[in-house]
């Protein structure tokens, strides 16, 4: 915010222009730099810059600002590095906390996203998971953060929905609002899937093998025989162990 002077009272002109990232170079890649560009000058401390992609959180350090010559704001562009982002992911630029001359804390934002190289991915029907619900073949697509959850778009900007998706060889379950699933999913005809909701594996990810569920184990078929990841019950294992009508290991 600047603040104006007028005949009588101090009047705070409220900035409602959000920070913009000018530049991301190399454009794309896994390390590099960005800059960040402020509507007017801003104090020497910066804010916080973090990189929010599917599975964590990072937060950026250093960083410089660069006042080029014909900069008649001064203090205005933000310029910091990146290294060692995954291939293949999404990252959501998200601002906060940096400061006017006059201390007016900017309002955060979280409105850049860009995608590393290496997001291409096929998807074969004998390979993933099984049931119904369309399985569709992509090339390029892009993973979408909003207050809901997780989405992915197309390469033809429609969202997956109620379908699943192959993505670097890990299958993911999107509803019908477009939004990635985790924990237990059943399909149409009765099967049940497990889709990681916690740390240690990608949120989302189709589980397969044996897994520990609040304290019970469980199998998930691990072949690629258009249902893998089904729960197995009623049945014994192919290393040999009874479970179940409700999957549960007996021992």
């Amino acid at each position: 915010m600047d603040i104006i002077i007028g005949h009588k009272v101090p009047f705070i002109w409220p900035d409602i222009v959000p920070p913009r990232v000018t530049n991301i170079w190399p454009d794309g890649s896994s390390n590099g730099s960005m800059k960040i560009e402020f509507s007017e000058t801003m104090k020497t401390d910066p804010g916080t810059v973090t990189l929010t992609d599917r599975d964590r959180t990072i937060t950026l350090t250093g960083g410089h600002w660069d006042i080029p010559y014909w900069d008649f704001y001064g203090q205005s562009m933000f310029v910091i590095e990146y290294a060692g982002l995954k291939s293949g992911a999404t990252y959501t630029i998200n601002i906060s906390g940096f400061q006017d001359k006059v201390g007016n804390v900017m309002d955060a934002d979280s409105s850049h996203v860009f995608t590393t190289p290496g997001m291409d991915s096929g998807i074969s029907h004998s390979g993933g998971g099984g049931g119904s619900g369309s399985i569709t073949t992509v090339t390029t697509i892009k993973w979408i953060l909003d207050e809901k959850g997780w989405r992915l778009k197309n390469p033809d900007q429609t969202w997956a929905t109620n379908s699943w998706k192959e993505v670097n060889g890990i299958w993911y379950h999107f509803n019908e609002e477009g939004y990635m699933q985790t924990g237990w999913y059943t399909d149409i005809d009765g099967n049940r899937y497990y889709l990681s909701p916690a740390d240690g594996s990608p949120q989302g990810s189709m589980v397969t093998g044996w897994q520990l569920i609040d304290d019970r184990w469980y199998y998930f078929n691990m072949e690629s025989d258009g249902t893998k990841g089904r729960l197995l019950y009623n049945t014994v294992t192919p290393d040999g162990y009874y479970v179940n009508e409700k999957g549960e290991w007996i021992q």
